[in-house]
């Protein structure tokens, strides 16, 4: 544990083996009994979840030829020289595990990675741009469909998700159709129909609202089934503050449990889906979630 200003606080060493579950019993006991209670550690908890889900979906990129270049020079120039004196760490003080160097650190990462995502998509738009051009009639455009307006199909199948079995499950979200009766302004009623994966129905397909999302907040299970705006607050919690309209909400179960599954078009990459699965209340500090890309079903 690390000290701070306000007492003694999990350091992001203790975090992630917490998180991977690989730490010792008595450290895992100890730890997780004091993340129940601060809300400074379940923040860092979250921020270091998200940038692990956000790093393992970056699609894989080959190394530009001109670092590949710069890397081989410099071992080649490394090999040549005399071996270096070896310092050891021993004593040395573990900064990372600064709150202040960890809290930094987070940040950096968080930022050095949205600019990879955006420097990506830029290139390969680039890259596709003359192409589509000369190929485009006249007054066509080939730009994505923007997200202004769309529909979010909402539904309450009530069905029980897993993790093997949403790559299959959440594709029928996007492609059915729901039934006519809003579950999210009639609540639990409503008329049903047969729903994705089997059981019951009771929402309908209806466009979130355009205003500005409410603050981020709590927002419970019970409140997005019932308000639309807290279903967009809480699409836009999970695409990192950044505002979205979910493709497909279900409020349905996640392990035999109550959840609500949320199909977020992922950001700078339309051929994909990030399905989060809110399995209590939503909110920017709620470490109670699943998180899984899956490919974007056509038709």
């Amino acid at each position: 544990m690390t000290d701070s200003a306000g007492g003694r606080h999990l350091d992001l060493d203790v975090l992630a083996e917490l998180d991977e579950g690989i730490a010792g019993p008595e450290v895992a006991n100890a730890a997780q009994a004091h993340l129940d209670g601060c809300t400074e550690c379940k923040d860092r908890m979250a921020q270091l979840r998200t940038t692990r889900a956000l790093l393992s979906a970056l699609p894989a990129e080959a190394m530009p030829a001109a670092v590949q270049a710069r890397i081989s020079d410099a071992l080649e120039h490394a090999s040549t020289q005399s071996p270096a004196t070896v310092v050891p760490i021993k004593g040395r003080a573990r900064l990372w595990n600064s709150p202040a160097i960890a809290g930094a650190a987070a940040v950096a990462a968080v930022v050095v990675l949205i600019g990879a995502l955006v420097a990506g998509n830029v290139i390969r738009r680039g890259d596709k741009s003359s192409s589509s051009t000369a190929s485009a009639p006249l007054g066509a455009t080939n730009q994505p469909k923007s997200a202004e307006g769309a529909a979010t199909k909402e539904w309450a199948t009530g069905v029980n998700y897993t993790a093997a079995t949403i790559p299959s499950l959440v594709p029928r979200l996007i492609t059915g159709t729901p039934p006519a009766a809003s579950g999210l302004s009639a609540g639990a009623g409503g008329s049903t129909a047969s729903a994705p994966g089997g059981g019951t129905v009771t929402d309908s397909q209806k466009a979130l609202p355009a205003t500005p999302a409410p603050v981020p907040g709590v927002y419970t299970q019970a409140e997005m089934r019932s308000n639309p705006a807290a279903v967009a607050a809480c699409g836009r919690i999970l695409a990192g503050g950044v505002p979205v309209v979910p493709v497909a909400v279900d409020f349905g179960r996640y392990e035999g449990k109550p959840a609500v599954i949320f199909a977020l078009p992922a950001v700078g990459n339309t051929a994909q889906l990030d399905v989060w699965v809110v399995r209590s209340a939503c909110s920017a500090s709620s470490l109670d979630l699943y998180f899984r890309r899956i490919p974007r079903p056509t038709g």
